[in-house]
């Protein structure tokens, strides 16, 4: 399981148990941290996650909340069924792949059923790419800014039109953001409006509402060097 903290105003993570306990163990995590995980209802005190996390481990591990996944085929909800399950059946009753990606789905953290095409990581696990733009793998730091609340993530992907990060707790999509990029990739920081698009247990995706002309042009040219890259490995 993986963990959010909120520390002096600030989230940080997502952390696996271990490093969440080397962070607890160091004092860089004090008694006034709250914390943020898999079947909590909120945010929750350092004593009481320390003494409910044997519970909560095993209700996960019951549940394999992960992967339940649910979807609509022919006006009727199906699941509950694993993501592997849920990308077979979609593979299965649709009749091709844009009808795949019309497809309504959902999991916990979404607000409502939601279609695959706004999920980039189920669309690659499909085999479809209906993108207007092309998305390259990038690392790192987003500050994502909503109700003058930080949050701290890690870039993952990104493209003209978006990006990818792991997911922030207690964020939905359709929820307007301030977002702040820190990368060597593209050369400085870039600073943008965006909309976040969905959110799940492993990825996040944020679309651009308001980019400027020059962090435009400096995430395209990281991407055409990245796919220069791809293509010149698969030729050698």
């Amino acid at each position: 399981m993986k963990w959010f903290i909120l520390q002096s105003a600030r989230v940080e993570g997502p952390f696996t148990t271990e490093i969440l306990k080397r962070k607890i163990d160091s004092g860089e995590i004090t008694e006034e941290c709250q914390i943020w995980g898999p079947l909590q209802t909120g945010w929750k005190s350092l004593a009481w996650w320390t003494q409910s996390l044997p519970h909560l481990k095993a209700i996960k591990a019951d549940l394999q909340i992960e992967n339940q996944w649910f979807y609509v085929n022919h006006g009727k909800r199906m699941g509950p069924v694993s993501r592997e399950e849920l990308v077979n059946q979609l593979k299965t009753f649709t009749k091709d792949q844009e009808s795949a990606a019309r497809a309504l789905v959902w999991t916990r953290g979404f607000k409502k059923w939601t279609p695959v095409m706004e999920l980039h990581d189920l669309m690659n696990d499909l085999g479809i790419d209906l993108r207007k733009h092309p998305r390259a793998r990038a690392q790192g730091k987003v500050t994502v800014i909503l109700n003058n609340q930080t949050y701290i993530s890690s870039l993952k992907s990104i493209s003209e039109g978006g990006l990818g990060l792991e997911p922030i707790p207690m964020l939905y999509p359709g929820e307007e953001v301030q977002i702040r990029i820190e990368s060597a990739d593209f050369g400085g920081e870039i600073s943008a409006k965006a909309e976040i698009r969905y959110v799940n247990e492993k990825n996040m995706g944020l679309q651009f509402k308001a980019l400027n002309s020059e962090n435009k042009a400096n995430i395209v040219t990281y991407i055409k060097t990245k796919m220069d890259m791809m293509s010149q490995n698969r030729a050698a």
